[in-house]
Formats: C-alpha cells, sequence, structure tokens
C-alpha cells in the first residue's frame, strides 16, 4: 500500500481494498486471533488483477506476551503500544488510521514536525476533508481511544447510499496519492507557459487567467516540494538549512523519536530520561516539547513517590527518591517529599516503641500512659494515623473497664483517675459514658455513706445505740450505710461493737437483778434487727442465771443442814462452807447464802479464840484464816490473827 499510495488511489480502489481488509480481519476474528500489526506494509496489492491481500505475521499470531513488538507504532492501538489488554477491536484502530492516511495523505497525530506520534486520551479525531464528511462518523468510531466505544462493519464501512451526488462525484474523481508530483505531470494539467496570448483580448480571458495562475501556483508547489523532499532525504542540504537558521537541525527529529521511544519505557531512569531529552534541548534550546516532556516526568516520578510514601513503602521510596536527588540535585519541590517521608519514618518508630507498650500495658496500667503519649505525639504529626486512633480508642476502653471496676469497688479516687487518663487517650470513646456515669454515681453514694456515717457515729458517741426505735439510732443508721455499701467495713464494725455493748449492759441488768429493764433492753434490741447470734447470747445469759439461782437455792438448804449438824468446816469436800461458797459463785446476789456464810465465819472465829486460849494456837490460827477468808474486812479478827501470829 505505501507504493500504491505513492502513485495514487481512486475512492473505488479504496473501497474496493477497505472491503478486502475488513473479509481477512472477520476470518482472523472468528477464529479468535488478533493480527496487531495492520500497517500499509501489510496491505498487498497483486500487479495481474489488482486483488488486495492482508500479509498475517503467522509467526507472532498466537503470542500473548506484553513483549510483543508491533512493525509500525503509528498504525498500533493505545492498548497494544501501552502493553495492556488487546482485542480485535485494536486491529479496527488499525484500519482506521490506515484509512485516514490513505485518503489524507497524512496521520491523525504527528508532533510538531509531522512526525506521527502515539494517541493520547485527550486527543480528537481530526476531520476529513468535506468531500470526505459523509464518512466521518465512521472514522470516529473507529479511531476511539476506548476500545469498547470503536465500531466497526466487516461489510464495509462506506456507506454511500446517503451522500448528495456532488458529494459523491467529487469523491469518486478524486485520486487519493501521498507520492511526489513530478513536472511532467503539472504539464498535463496546464497550459504551456510559451502559449501565446490572444490578440483579440486586451487582456487575457478569464481561462487564460487560471491557467497562469495554476502554472505558477504549481512550480511554487513543485519547489516546495522539491525542497522538503531534499530536506528530508539529504543530510547534507537539512545541515545547511540550519546553518543559516531557516530550519531545525537534522539530527532533532532523531534525538526526539529516541527520547520519546525511551520515555515509554516503564524501567527507564529518570537521568537517562532528562539526558535524553537534554539531546534535544542542544539542538534547539526553545523546544517546547522537550521542556514540556521533562517537566511532566519529573512530576509524575514526584507524585509516585508520594504514592509510595503514603503506602508506607519506604523502602522504595527512598531509593526513588535517591535517584530523583541524583538527577535533580536542586529541585526544590523534592524537598517536601523527603520531610513527608522523614515524618513517615518517624511515626513508624514511634508506632513501633508504643505497640509492646500497650501490650504490656493491659495487665500493668501504668506503662500504658507513656503508650499514649507515643500515640499522641503520630497524631500530631499524622491526623490520618488509624492505627494510632484505634490504639488510643483501645486504651481508653481498657482504662474505662477500670474505671467501672474501682467505682464499683467504692475506690472512688482511683475511679476518677482511671476516668481521666480515658478521657485523654480518646475522648470520643462511646464506652466513657457508661464508665462516667459509674464512678459518678459512686462519687454521690461515697458523698452519701460518709454523710451517713457521721450522723451515725454521733448518735453511738450519745449513747442512743438502739433507741429511740426507728432510724434515729446508732444501730439503724449504720445498718443504712450498709444497704449502700455491704463491704462497708466502719459500719460493719461499729454495729458489732453496738451488740458488745448490749451483751455487757444486759449482765449488768442481770448482775443487779433488774429483770425489767433487763426484759425491755432485750425488746428493744430484737426491734433495732441485732442479729440473731447476740440476741441467743442474751436470752442464754437469762436461762443460765435463772437455772444458776435455782441450783444456789439448793445448795443453800444443803449447807443449812450441815451448819446445823455442825459440819461448819470439815469434811474437806462436804462442809457448810464450801457448798456456801458454790451456791455464791451461782448467784453472787443470793442474800441468803451470803448471811449463812456469815454466820460459819462467826462461829469459826469463835472457835479459833476458844482454840488460842486453850493453847492450841496453831489450830486457832488455822480457823481464824478461814473465818477472814469469809470476811476480809473484819479488823476484829484481823488483830486476833497479828497477835497470834507475831513471835515471842
Amino acid at each position: 500500500l505505501t507504493v500504491r499510495k505513492d502513485r495514487g488511489l481512486s475512492f473505488d480502489q479504496i473501497e474496493s481494498m477497505s472491503a478486502a481488509i475488513a473479509t481477512a480481519l472477520r476470518h482472523l476474528h472468528s477464529i479468535d486471533l488478533v493480527h496487531r500489526s495492520v500497517s500499509p506494509d501489510s496491505v498487498l496489492f497483486e500487479i495481474a488483477n489488482q486483488t488486495v491481500r492482508l500479509e498475517v505475521p503467522l509467526w507472532k499470531l498466537g503470542s500473548r506476551e506484553s513483549s510483543f513488538q508491533v512493525d509500525d507504532e503509528a498504525f498500533a492501538a493505545p492498548e497494544v503500544l501501552s502493553k495492556q489488554q488487546f482485542s480485535s477491536v485494536s486491529d479496527i484502530y488499525s484500519v482506521g488510521v490506515l484509512l485516514y492516511s490513505t485518503l489524507v495523505g497524512s496521520f491523525p497525530w504527528a508532533d510538531q514536525y509531522g512526525t506521527p506520534r502515539m494517541r493520547e486520551e485527550e486527543d480528537a479525531v481530526p476531520r476529513l476533508p468535506p468531500s470526505l464528511s459523509s464518512i466521518q462518523h465512521e472514522i470516529d468510531e473507529m479511531l476511539a481511544f476506548d476500545p469498547s466505544a470503536r465500531k466497526y462493519s466487516y461489510e464495509g464501512i462506506f456507506d454511500l447510499s446517503t451522500v448528495e451526488l456532488p458529494d459523491l462525484i467529487v469523491a469518486r474523481s478524486t485520486q487519493y496519492r501521498s507520492g511526489m508530483i513530478d513536472f511532467a505531470e503539472i504539464q498535463q494539467v496546464a497550459l504551456p507557459l510559451d502559449q501565446p496570448v490572444s490578440s483579440t483580448s486586451v487582456s487575457p480571458s478569464t481561462r487564460s487567467r487560471f491557467w497562469i495562475y495554476g502554472t505558477v501556483l504549481t512550480i511554487v508547489l513543485v519547489g516546495v516540494l522539491a525542497s522538503l523532499y531534499a530536506y528530508t532525504n539529504f543530510d547534507g542540504v537539512r545541515m545547511l538549512l540550519y546553518e543559516i537558521g531557516v530550519a531545525d537541525h537534522p539530527d532533532l527529529s532523531e534525538q526526539w523519536r529516541q527520547a520519546e521511544s525511551l520515555r515509554l519505557d516503564q524501567n527507564q531512569s529518570l537521568i537517562t530520561l532528562i539526558a535524553a531529552y537534554n539531546k534535544v534541548l542542544e539542538l534547539k534550546p526553545n523546544h517546547s516539547g522537550a521542556h514540556q516532556a521533562i517537566a511532566d516526568e519529573k512530576k509524575e516520578r514526584r507524585e509516585a513517590i508520594e504514592s509510595l510514601i503514603k503506602t508506607d513503602e519506604f523502602a522504595v521510596a527512598q531509593a526513588r527518591l535517591d535517584e530523583y536527588v541524583t538527577a535533580v540535585p536542586n529541585d526544590v519541590e523534592i524537598t517536601v517529599l523527603v520531610t513527608q517521608l522523614e515524618n513517615r519514618q518517624r511515626r513508624d518508630r514511634l508506632l513501633a516503641d508504643a505497640r509492646p507498650l500497650v501490650a504490656a500495658g493491659m495487665d500493668d496500667l501504668t506503662l500504658l500512659h507513656a503508650a499514649v503519649l507515643a500515640y499522641k505525639s503520630v497524631l500530631s504529626v499524622f491526623p490520618d494515623s488509624e492505627e494510632a486512633r484505634r490504639r488510643l480508642h483501645d486504651i481508653a476502653v481498657r482504662y474505662a473497664e477500670e474505671a467501672i471496676r474501682a467505682a464499683g469497688e467504692a475506690e472512688i479516687d482511683s475511679a476518677w483517675d482511671f476516668y481521666e487518663k480515658a478521657m485523654e487517650a480518646d475522648p470520643d470513646a462511646q464506652e466513657l459514658e457508661q464508665a462516667r456515669e459509674s464512678v459518678q454515681l459512686a462519687a454521690s453514694l461515697e458523698t452519701e455513706i460518709s454523710t451517713t456515717l457521721e450522723r451515725a457515729t454521733a448518735l453511738f458517741e450519745q449513747g442512743r445505740l438502739i433507741t429511740p426505735s426507728g432510724e434515729d439510732n446508732a444501730m439503724s443508721t449504720y445498718r443504712q450505710v450498709l444497704a449502700i455499701d455491704p463491704d462497708n467495713v466502719e459500719a460493719q464494725n461499729k454495729i458489732d461493737e453496738i451488740e458488745q455493748q448490749l451483751i455487757v449492759m444486759q449482765q449488768d441488768l442481770l448482775d443487779e437483778r433488774e429483770f425489767g429493764a433487763e426484759a425491755n433492753l432485750v425488746g428493744d434490741a430484737r426491734r433495732a434487727g441485732v442479729s440473731e447470734t447476740t440476741l441467743q447470747l442474751m436470752v442464754d445469759a437469762l436461762e443460765e442465771l435463772k437455772t444458776n439461782r435455782s441450783i444456789a437455792e439448793q445448795k443453800y438448804r444443803e449447807a443449812m443442814s450441815l451448819f446445823e449438824l455442825g459440819y461448819i468446816s470439815a469434811p474437806a469436800n462436804d462442809n457448810a462452807i464450801e457448798v456456801l461458797k458454790e451456791a455464791q459463785e451461782l448467784d453472787s446476789k443470793n442474800i441468803d447464802v451470803e448471811a449463812l456464810l456469815d454466820q460459819c465465819a462467826e462461829r469459826i472465829a469463835a472457835v479459833a479464840i476458844e482454840a488460842f486460849t486453850a493453847g492450841f494456837t496453831n489450830r486457832a490460827i488455822q480457823y481464824m484464816d478461814l473465818a477472814l477468808d469469809i470476811q476480809p474486812m473484819n479488823d476484829e479478827w484481823s488483830l486476833h490473827l497479828q497477835q497470834w501470829t507475831q513471835p515471842e
């Protein structure tokens, strides 16, 4: 096709060629093969019958590797060049470029020097000449950048049924070619320059002027084309034009293509790319494309480094930073990324230091405060650190749990301390609400308990232990404290002390034989709610006293019989004095026992005096000791005993 385009093709020939290519592609696509290299070099014409065939690189069709190299990148689809997923619509794009370049004579997208370039996503499809406007829509659909938007008809893209007749005649009569026009061809369409002008007219006719002007313009066009051809094909001419300032350096296009090709390789370093574009700038310092390419590449590299930093790929980001600084040592914009990377690395060091503190602090709460400070430092530099926020929330929950526990155990100071630490860690944690309510309730109860204890202590000191009945006594007030705080040690100890005092008070009343008062005391104790143990002790004490008094009465009668029989101090275990002492131990307030003991003492004292008078001093002393044991305060008997025991 490259050769045929130089010779020229009619619209019918282009239409026939398009149909042949469509037939070939339909067959390839039906067997799930993609050509990927459709270009003028792959479209072949048989000389004999002008049949069009599509050359297929069979050794490449089975390759699905991204390293597949196309024959002419100017005709390749964007997804093929960018190594992305390709499909049958990739061939449709190539056919669109091929038809456009055949009809128009140039590529849809080229740089400022006319060199074909790869299409960018923002590039629009150029407009066809007005005579071909009827197929503009089909070309637009074939050259869509998005593969999913491409459309193609294997039956032929040129549907001329709706084209107006004048447009159709012009289109079909046109010869489309890209080769140079020689002078002989110009002569075939122009009048000879030496043909005389008709003498019948003062000035050339309109037709004559048309041919003259056409001839001049054709000569000028041929000169321009010839210059361009010479510039394109002869380095010496291009260098001469460059030296005189008419044209660019002959190597400029090659250096530009090399730089652009390197840029397509994702593995090239920034130093290599800048060096390649600098070669372009050496040939043309004001080359806007090279300047823009360098600026774009630097921007892309900075954005890539920033992305690596944000994803915490520090090692790769550091390597890219080092490469960038080496290539562009004085770039002010890179200092921001350097600072950002240092801050991110510092953040990770703080996080690494805080993690073991959290792990240990869940059991040892004293370590958690250090972890809170570390995570707070991270958030001050990186407010978006999810790990720091999550860890602080966990710490706040742990402190809140401890605050609730301390509040339940009435450790108000500790509870408030834990709550404040939870607030410091994460003031927005929802769990803090329950902790706050628990601590406030515990603090309120503590105040109430303290007030109640003060009132109970005052009643205790006033002696209002269980009276008056109701709540206005020490016992009832201390019980109010225990109702709020069952484990209150002070209230429980005071209640135990009150019950012990009640037992002592009852015993005193029993000893004084105040049985009415004792009965009232027991009744008040029962109404005040003293323990069953204390009540039982009080009941047992009264019963024991009654039993002892009954036994003492029996002892008294036994002692009276012994006294009357004269067994006052003998025999040893069966005499009146021993029996009366036993009765006195059982009922110390029994006056009958006490009176009989006095009679026994007086009888023995009299016997002692008689014994001393009879000369039985030792026996007298023995009896007097026994009498004084019963009545130790008898001065008369003490004087006798003193005299009897003095040495002579």
